[in-house]
C-alpha cells in the first residue's frame, strides 16, 4: 500500500492502472486520503478540468463624460453589465459594452453624461476564453469635464487639538472641485479626493486634514456654512477624514494636487525638516522627482531645492506662499511666517 500512494503522489496518471483490483470502498478511502495528503502537481489540476484560476480586474477608471474603462489581467469578453446611480433612489443607467470583443481592456459606454460628481455602481460579468468567469461590481462618479485650476498656497504641518493640520489651495481658474486629488508621498495610500463642488477664481479653499469636531460640514456650496475650530469666513472649508495612527502632515513631505487620480499635475510643493539631508524613503523621492519632471517644481526634485520647515511646534506659524510675486514652482516662492502671522482664508503676509 505504501509503494501503491507513492507512485499516486508522484503520478497522478498511473492512479486508474493500481487501482484496478480495489474495491469501491477502498478507492473512496484512497481517494480522500489522497486528497488530503498529497501535494497538488500541474498534472492534478489538468486532470480536474484545467486553468481554474479567474481573471482579475486590474484597474477601474472614467475616462470621459459617458465611457467607463476597465484592464483585467487576462483578455475577457463581457457577459452582462448593468449600472445604477448610487442614491436613495437607485435607477438604471442605459449602459452599451462591446459583447463579441475579447480584451484586456474594455469599454463600457453612457447614453448620455451623468452629472459632474454624482455617483453610480457598474455591475459586471465577463469570463476569459477557458470559461472562467468575473463578477464585479466598483463605484464610480460623473466625469469631470471641467475641473477647477488650484495652487497650492499655504499649510501647517502642526496639530495641537483642536488646532489640525491643513493645506490652503488658491483658485486660479473657476470650475468644479469634482474628483481633484491632493496626494501627500508620505502617506501615498490615502490621498484626499474633492467632492462634486463649483468654485470661482479667487476664492480660498481650505482643507483641513482631520475631523475631530461635531459641526463640521464640507462647504459644497457657499451657503453651506461649516462648524470647527479655524473653519474661516472667508473660504471655502474642507475635512478629511483622518486616518488613526497616520499623521496626516509632517515637516518633510512632497504634496502634489491632480485634476483626478493619475492626471495633470496643477502644483506641487516639496519641503524637507530642518537639520534633514535625504528624503526618507523612495517613495517620497520618487514623487519628487516626477513633480520636477512635469515642471510643478524647480529647479530639481533634490532635498537642498526643497522648502526648508523649521522645527516648530506653534500652530500660529505656517509656510505662505508669496502672493506678491510671479509663481515660479520654487522654494524662493516660500516663507515660514512669524508667530501670529498665519493665515487660512486669507491673503499671505508680504515677505
Amino acid at each position: 500500500m505504501r509503494n501503491l500512494f507513492s507512485v499516486i503522489c508522484r503520478d497522478p496518471p498511473a492512479l486508474a492502472g493500481h487501482l484496478t483490483n480495489l474495491s469501491g470502498l477502498i478507492l473512496c478511502f484512497i481517494l480522500c486520503v489522497l486528497t488530503a495528503s498529497c501535494m497538488v502537481h500541474q498534472e492534478a489540476l489538468t486532470i480536474l478540468g484545467g486553468d481554474i484560476t479567474i481573471p482579475k480586474l486590474e484597474n477601474f477608471e472614467v475616462t470621459g463624460g459617458r465611457e467607463l474603462r476597465a484592464v483585467f489581467s487576462r483578455p475577457v469578453k463581457i457577459l452582462s453589465a448593468r449600472a445604477v446611480t448610487a442614491n436613495e433612489n437607485p435607477e438604471n443607467l442605459n449602459i452599451t459594452f462591446p459583447d463579441e470583443q475579447e480584451a484586456s481592456e474594455v469599454s463600457f459606454f453612457l447614453e448620455y453624461d451623468m452629472e459632474t460628481g454624482a455617483k453610480a455602481v457598474l455591475s459586471a460579468l465577463v469570463a476569459d476564453k477557458k470559461g472562467n468567469t468575473l463578477s464585479f461590481s466598483v463605484p464610480f462618479s460623473g466625469y469631470n469635464n471641467c475641473p477647477a485650476e488650484l495652487l497650492i498656497n499655504e499649510l501647517r504641518a502642526v496639530y495641537s487639538k483642536p488646532k489640525v493640520e491643513y493645506i490652503e489651495f488658491l483658485v486660479l481658474g473657476s470650475g468644479n472641485l469634482s474628483g481633484i486629488e491632493v496626494f501627500n508621498a508620505m502617506n501615498p495610500d490615502n490621498p484626499y479626493i474633492f467632492p462634486a463642488a463649483e468654485v470661482t477664481a479667487g476664492e480660498f479653499i481650505i482643507l483641513h486634514l482631520r475631523s475631530i469636531e461635531d459641526g463640521i460640514l464640507d462647504e459644497i456650496t457657499t451657503e453651506i456654512i461649516s462648524g470647527g475650530t479655524e473653519a474661516s469666513p472667508h473660504a471655502r472649508d474642507f475635512w478629511a477624514v483622518h486616518i488613526p495612527n497616520k499623521v496626516p502632515l509632517k515637516p518633510t513631505s512632497v504634496i502634489i494636487v491632480r485634476e483626478r487620480e493619475n492626471g495633470r499635475i496643477m502644483d506641487a510643493v516639496l519641503c524637507i525638516q530642518e537639520g534633514s539631508e535625504v528624503w526618507p524613503n523612495d517613495t517620497v523621492k520618487k514623487y519628487a522627482e516626477l513633480a520636477a519632471e512635469t515642471g510643478a517644481w524647480h529647479p530639481s526634485a533634490l532635498t537642498e531645492d526643497a522648502v526648508v520647515m523649521p522645527n516648530s511646534s506653534a500652530t500660529t506659524r505656517s509656510l505662505g506662499r508669496n502672493e506678491y510675486s510671479d509663481d515660479s514652482n520654487g522654494a524662493p516662492d516660500w516663507k515660514f511666517c512669524a508667530t501670529g502671522k498665519y493665515s487660512p482664508g486669507k491673503v499671505n503676509e508680504p515677505h
